[in-house]
């Protein structure tokens, strides 16, 4: 791949001057014309000879020119087939199949999907052995391919389980989809963090591209969402939910064609390119507690993992917060301050926004005998067409992040999307107490404009400034696993959040599922979980969040060129 993209600079310039008669046609010549300011990726000027539509792709051709036409497809494929769809299902599919098919209630549905989460808290251990051993050459190119043929082979694993009605032990059954699930997701996570590293050492040298890649990314993401709702919410609705699953499998084998062929672009490390397998010894001295914070990581997640299975829920919020807890004050003995305060701040940030899946999905879902005069909302809507409204949402949000907030700092950034998050749980409680009704307005609109509009464009506005800034604090040589410890700390707080809300609905405002079904407690969650909490990030971010624009340079950042020294 790099043999062919970086070609001789005499080749490139005699491609610039050659006869526009020698092209195919007229058109192509013309499209031609607009591209001899790339000089360098000859691959790429053919690309957009041949396929003069992909001028029309936002963001396509500057980054192009920048990277190249293979790596931005691969970057763009990889986070459209499995964040996109693979993810998106695995996340929307597990309310009907767990819920539906398996029978499984409320409390336990939020365990599971706790699980998950906790899934995407793996990718330090992921990062370690990507950074610290090559195959036949390579850091990622052979781990992505493990992942996304493992990943395909667990979905459609999940789509054999036996329903409630035709297991022996529904409980049990229920336990092995939690593993499922738990595998698959790390399977996606691997698929995550891995081009992430690639990415970030990209953003690291060219700061200035940091919003464009990130923006490229996360479109790509919400592209494959929209396509994997827009199936989803109809299956379900037909009781074919396991036919989702199989779909989204085939995607993750259609996606090891590019990995096979290494559209990432990654080149062949020096150290480990004679050999089938090696070991980095200098890499592990040089980071030697990085690698020890990592390691304690997983253990951690793993650990929380089986409690979750195994354990009653004041014991498993015990093990998940004192794990956590341990984790955070671990991370300012390892990392940079700044690293390790912004760290600490994005756990914090998820952490605050308490998780319900449980209660709000079986609440928005449950039918007229559990829910008399309820939203009663199907899949199809649930599921599709406020999905597909709120990654409509989330472009703008992409839009507006790359228009706008790309030049603010980050703690302006957060304290919008904290004060909108804040505005889109008042329609959910507003829902829930019945007053849209007595203002007129539809449990249908309702939802739509808070849940759909609102949240699903400040999530981006939320994430993507914690992206870039993650990718800042990358040192060079140790992309993939800080990359992973600062993305995994964020999953962690979501898993702990999801955990948190479990202890809130089992012990301190329970409620019911079953008829006869009791959400007595829901207002009383919303307010606390999603109105009161979030807010926190404010202060919380005047501390912990340096006050920079987000296109600043990376030693802004980091707070000067020696900031990375205790690593």
């Amino acid at each position: 791949m790099e043999e062919e993209e970086r070609v001789d600079e005499n080749d490139a310039i005699e491609l610039e001057t050659a006869p526009l008669s020698t092209l195919p046609n007229p058109q192509q010549a013309t499209e031609f014309k607009k591209l001899r300011f790339f000089r360098y990726h000859v691959s790429t000027q053919r690309a957009f000879v041949k396929f003069p539509f992909f001028t029309k792709v936002p963001l396509l051709v500057p980054l192009s020119e920048t990277f190249g036409i293979y790596f931005v497809c691969g970057i763009g494929l990889t986070y459209f087939l499995n964040k996109g769809i693979t993810a998106h299902t695995l996340s929307s599919a597990a309310l009907p199949l767990f819920k539906g098919e398996l029978g499984v209630e409320a409390s336990m549905y939020q365990r599971l999907v706790a699980i998950g989460f906790m899934a995407w808290s793996m990718k330090p251990l992921i990062a370690i052995v990507s950074d610290l051993t090559t195959i036949w050459g390579y850091h990622k190119r052979f781990l992505l391919l493990c992942a996304t043929v493992a990943s395909g082979g667990l979905l459609f694993l999940a789509s054999l389980l036996p329903s409630s009605s035709a297991s022996s032990d529904p409980g049990r059954t229920a336990l092995v989809g939690g593993v499922i699930f738990f595998l698959a997701n790390l399977c996606c996570a691997t698929l995550d963090i891995l081009p992430e590293g690639r990415y970030s050492e990209l953003i690291a040298l060219r700061p200035n591209s940091g919003s464009s890649v990130v923006s490229w990314v996360w479109s790509s993401v919400m592209f494959g969402g929209g396509i994997a709702a827009l199936v989803q919410g109809p299956l379900a609705d037909a009781g074919l939910v396991r036919l989702s699953l199989i779909l989204a499998g085939c995607c993750q084998l259609l996606l090891a064609a590019p990995l096979a062929k290494n559209w990432l672009g990654e080149r062949v490390d020096r150290l480990g390119s004679a050999a089938c397998f090696s070991f980095n010894q200098e890499v592990l001295r040089a980071h030697k507690r990085l690698v020890i914070l990592s390691v304690a990581m997983s253990v951690g997640v793993v650990i929380s993992a089986i409690a979750a299975l195994t354990l009653e829920t004041k014991s498993l919020l015990m093990v998940t917060s004192l794990s956590a807890a341990m984790l955070c004050y671990g991370s300012f003995y390892v990392l940079p301050k700044t690293a390790a305060l912004a760290n600490t701040f994005m756990f914090l940030k998820e952490l605050l926004y308490i998780q319900l899946p449980g209660p709000m999905d079986y609440f928005y879902t449950a039918d007229e005998q559990c829910v008399p005069g309820g939203p009663h909302f199907s899949y199809a809507y649930y599921q599709t067409f406020t999905v597909i409204v709120g990654y409509i949402a989330g472009a703008l949000g992409v839009a507006l992040f790359h228009k706008f907030f790309s030049k603010r700092s980050f703690r302006f950034t957060f304290w919008c999307t904290a004060l909108l998050k804040v505005a889109a749980s008042v329609v959910d409680i507003v829902i829930v107490k019945r007053w849209n009704r007595q203002l007129g307005l539809s449990d249908h609109m309702s939802y739509m404009l808070g849940d759909a509009i609102v949240f699903g464009m400040c999530q981006m506005l939320d994430f993507m400034p914690a992206v870039v800034l993650m990718s800042r604090l990358c040192p060079k040589g140790m992309e993939s696993t800080m990359y992973a410890i600062l993305a995994g700390f964020s999953n962690l707080g979501q898993a702990l959040s999801n955990t948190t809300g479990a202890f809130l609905v089992d012990v301190l405002w329970p409620i019911s599922a079953s008829p006869p079904c009791d959400f007595s407690n829901l207002p009383k969650l919303l307010v606390v979980g999603h109105g009161l909490l979030p807010l926190f990030v404010i202060p919380l971010s005047m501390w912990m969040v340096p006050d920079e624009s987000v296109s600043q340079t990376d030693e802004e950042v980091q707070g000067g060129p020696d900031a990375d020294a205790t690593l």
